[in-house]
């Protein structure tokens, strides 16, 4: 990161392992005119441009009335030159607004009075793609026109920003609540907002949405095909599909882009909005309100631990960790020749008869070593943890790093904890309609056979192995079908096979 000094007008380049010092972050439109990194290289007379004024405004701002000594600003602090430099910055600017200690926000205004709702709405920074990220993330933010006197702050006009760009108060008030939106939420804040350069319109959500991209400008609108592809592959959520072009849908001259109709989405997705005026036939549907997260074994093979996405429904930590002490204890073997036991005194008394020979050395049986099942269980959920760290603590635990040259690398832990890609996808939306309608199903087929819960015998145990067993055979049935079409269509087509496939299954039981 390269700050600049609010006094000397002077550059710093701070490495990532040094402590950053308070700092406030320019946010502007850009002109035809702006002071950037290399004028500062050089010995030209860039004190003469239009953008000095807007430059040394922002440094008077930041230091006479915050007293910080240092600002961030995207023209001068970043070398262009260098596309590795642009792809760190721009992936890291979500986290540099979040961390200022104030976010100068220059409107430019050409009119400087008026109320301030007003002076918001008709300032071209309002709509700018990379407003939102410069809105959300910082704490704190002030709003000053052309002269650099105040309009408000984010928190005194958090109400009137909400009513302007639809985005959530809460989420205005903290930007830890983003999660709790769904995407397709996240994305209708961007409608309506332009961008110098196409690739910026997709560029700039990367914080919003928590994920980091290659930076490739003079890729055009497949920018953002990357970032719908990113967003799949990281977040489990259905109102992603509400982006996704299909020739169902239709072109609404008014947003500028396509929304899904209500018929192409299953009956149980929650619905955010069906009456939109003019659009009695489109929704965007919500996030599911539930993830489950995965298996670390079926992370790393999952091919060969697919029972761990089929039978087991991971939504909390203790779930996991419950998961991992039945479903992959490593099995007691003998070091020697390798043999495995289903008890630790068979595997002791095959030892001490030194009847076997040696072999060559495979490598332990995969599982969860005693002492590792020690450690696990030694793990306390602590309030102060999130469940993603500890997600990412116990795989550090199956997979720990290590110093030594002759063992083999540890795999890299995925960008998400959670169950992620289309196959979990659908795994994941079946068990949330059976967790809603199951019961009501299997009700339905005792119905349609002349019987009720009392008539079955052994009501409880049986009508919860039914209910298991469908649920079981629902979900097998689906992963084939999703294997199976994956193995033979084109990989563009698969997001709609997600949703055939499931509406076929589901309305069978409907």
């Amino acid at each position: 990161m390269r700050l600049l000094n609010t006094s000397t007008l002077k550059l710093r380049w701070l490495p990532e392992d040094e402590p950053t010092p308070p700092y406030a972050a320019l946010s502007h439109c850009w002109g035809a005119d702006e002071v950037v990194y290399d004028d500062l290289q050089s010995s030209s007379d860039w004190k003469q441009k239009y953008g000095f004024r807007k430059l040394i405004g922002a440094c008077r701002e930041a230091f006479g009335n915050h007293k910080l000594d240092w600002l961030w600003a995207d023209t001068v602090c970043i070398d262009r030159s260098s596309s590795a430099e642009l792809s760190e910055s721009i992936n890291s600017m979500y986290r540099w607004y979040r961390n200022c200690s104030i976010c100068l926000a220059y409107l430019d205004n050409k009119c400087t009075s008026g109320p301030p709702e007003l002076l918001l709405v008709n300032s071209r920074w309002m709509w700018r793609s990379w407003t939102l990220t410069e809105l959300i993330a910082p704490r704190d933010l002030g709003f000053y026109n052309a002269d650099w006197s105040l309009l408000g702050t984010k928190k005194s006009l958090v109400s009137t920003l909400s009513r302007i760009t639809q985005i959530d108060q809460t989420v205005l008030e903290d930007a830890e609540n983003l999660s709790d939106i769904s995407i397709g939420k996240r994305m209708s804040w961007a409608a309506q907002r332009s961008a110098l350069k196409v690739e910026d319109i997709a560029y700039s959500l990367l914080g919003i949405f928590g994920v980091s991209m290659e930076i490739r400008y003079g890729e055009g609108s497949r920018a953002f095909m990357r970032l719908q592809e990113e967003l799949l592959g990281t977040l489990n959520d259905a109102s992603l599909f509400a982006w996704k072009a299909t020739d169902t849908q239709e072109y609404h001259a008014s947003s500028g882009r396509k929304r899904i109709k209500a018929d192409d989405f299953l009956e149980y997705m929650p619905i955010e909005s069906r009456d939109l005026p003019g659009e009695n036939d489109t929704v965007i549907v919500d996030a599911p309100r539930s993830r489950s997260f995965a298996c670390p074994f079926y992370v790393r093979d999952k091919e060969h631990h697919l029972r761990c996405l089929t039978r087991a429904d991971l939504r909390t930590i203790r779930d996991l960790k419950k998961h991992l002490w039945t479903a992959h204890r490593q099995p007691y073997y003998c070091p020697t020749c390798g043999t495995t036991f289903g008890r630790a005194s068979a595997r002791d008394e095959h030892i001490k008869t030194r009847t076997c020979s040696l072999q060559q050395w495979k490598g332990a049986p995969q599982g969860l070593s005693e002492g590792q099942l020690q450690q696990l269980a030694a793990k306390r959920c602590e309030s102060s943890t999130s469940e993603v760290d500890q997600w990412y603590g116990i795989w550090h635990l199956i997979y720990p790093r290590t110093d030594r040259t002759d063992m083999p690398s540890p795999p890299n832990a995925p960008r998400t904890p959670y169950l992620a890609g289309n196959l979990e996808f659908a795994v994941c939306v079946v068990r949330s309609y059976w967790a809603k309608e199951g019961k009501q199903v299997i009700a339905d087929f005792l119905e349609q056979r002349n019987l009720r819960d009392y008539d079955v015998p052994d009501e409880e145990r049986n009508l919860s192995a039914l209910y298991q067993l469908t649920l079981d055979n629902l979900v097998d049935q689906v992963v084939q079908t999703l294997k199976d079409e994956d193995s033979h269509v084109e990989p563009s087509n698969t997001l709609s096979n997600v949703l055939s496939s499931l509406r076929m299954f589901c309305s069978k039981l409907m």
